[in-house]
């Protein structure tokens, strides 16, 4: 993930279906963020394959090339994220901080995230575990206490779905109606936006789901 400034119109009008950034430096510019997600040394004297965040209409379907030359001049954050998953031979102490840890639980699950003294999940993490039917599953949200309190996200090979809790107590129909006095709840624009994501997304990609 990359933070660049200064580029003046290269992300505008500049940026030709061939995809090639042309920026023109502009001292105190607005940065903006965007992703490497590879490389090749023979184009533009060597350039970085970065995608944009503004769809298949910008640039060469959404992705540019980045010279190195432009990337050392326009870059001024980048940050790589690795978090392993390998189960079979991490046994998560090296993972273990003081708000942050991986802690095994019965039938070879998981969970990784924040943890308080006891390390019981106490705050954002993911539970990931092999299911009934031999899958990967993974659920991600928030815990208070070892209690899922909040929105919730099940993802397997099947689909992605949500659901709301309360302290460990689930929350029927979370996105139709509030609780207590609330016409509506804390979860609302979360629902909203994640359907309007995994509905773009499922259409795009053609893979089915229940819901």
């Amino acid at each position: 993930m990359i933070g660049i400034s200064n580029y003046g119109e290269g992300l505008n009008d500049n940026m030709g279906k061939d995809g090639v950034f042309k920026p023109n430096y502009i001292e105190d510019n607005d940065g903006h963020m965007m992703t490497i997600i590879g490389y090749n040394d023979s184009i533009n004297g060597g350039s970085f394959r970065v995608v944009n965040s503004w769809g298949e209409d910008w640039g060469d379907n959404g992705y540019m090339w980045m010279s190195y030359n432009d990337y050392r001049r326009y870059t001024d954050t980048t940050f790589t994220v690795y978090v392993s998953f390998d189960v079979e031979e991490k046994d998560g102490s090296e993972f273990k901080t003081k708000d942050y840890g991986k802690v095994p639980s019965a039938n070879s699950a998981y969970y990784e995230g924040v943890v308080n003294e006891e390390m019981s999940y106490n705050g954002s993490g993911v539970y990931y575990w092999l299911n009934e039917d031999n899958e990967d599953e993974y659920i991600v949200g928030t815990w208070k206490d070892g209690k899922r309190n909040g929105f919730f996200l099940r993802i397997t090979n099947d689909g992605t779905w949500y659901s709301c809790w309360e302290e460990g107590v689930f929350i029927e129909d979370c996105k139709e109606e509030g609780y207590g006095f609330a016409s509506s709840n804390d979860y609302s624009s979360k629902i909203e936006g994640f359907e309007l994501t995994s509905s773009k997304f499922f259409n795009e990609t053609n893979i089915k789901a229940d819901n």
